[in-house]
């Protein structure tokens, strides 16, 4: 089963061999969600309020608390505590990146390969790599930017990670394509234990 990570602000569905393996290694610790770069190990407590300015509008207050009397003394003051901010060092951040990275590769690498020898990719210029859309005539995209320009065949309209999620986005399938795209979406999700929405 795939666990959801968010890393500064970017949410990633990683397989759980691979974040076990980075608490075996002492780069995170286990019950990490939430994580960002430090000088150490450590977490700190992300507490809001809903304060008024005299109008209307509402804004969030934002506080930051790294002890439980420091949590208590907010909470008594009216914030709620929303989750827990995790850091590990500058070094292991890097590493956990580069092998996010790679991984996410190796799942587009397969996937594409995939589109590709089944017929559904159908490319004259450029790629999906860059997350843009499939257009059928040469734009400024396509000319500078390396964007994905279609074939007669092609099937796909785009293909990107979108909030940790392997997404492919299709046009003009037929049923039996339907049925043949949802059982390689299980088998990408059972091969890598990540999500897929192949829609």
């Amino acid at each position: 089963m795939s666990k959801q990570i968010i890393l500064d602000g970017w949410v990633s569905v990683i397989p759980n061999k691979m974040f076990n393996n980075w608490v075996k290694k002492k780069w995170i610790p286990k019950e990490a969600v939430y994580i960002s770069s430090g000088k150490k190990i450590c977490s700190k407590d992300i507490l809001a309020k809903q304060v008024s300015d005299g109008s209307a509008y509402m804004a969030t207050q934002w506080k930051l608390s790294d002890s439980i009397s420091e949590t208590r003394r907010l909470i008594a003051q009216g914030f709620k505590k929303q989750r827990k901010q995790y850091y590990v060092t500058e070094k292991a951040y890097t590493k956990i990146r580069k092998e996010i990275g790679k991984w996410y590769d190796d799942v587009f690498s397969y996937v594409g390969e995939w589109l590709k020898t089944n017929g559904y990719m159908d490319l004259q210029k450029g790629s999906f790599d860059g997350g843009f859309c499939a257009v059928t005539k040469e734009d400024e995209t396509t000319k500078k930017w390396g964007a994905p320009l279609a074939g007669p065949k092609n099937k796909i309209a785009q293909i990107k990670e979108k909030f940790g999620e392997i997404v492919v986005y299709f046009t003009s399938l037929s049923d039996k394509e339907e049925k043949q795209i949802k059982q390689f979406s299980k088998e990408v999700e059972n091969k890598f234990d990540c999500i897929t929405r192949f829609i």
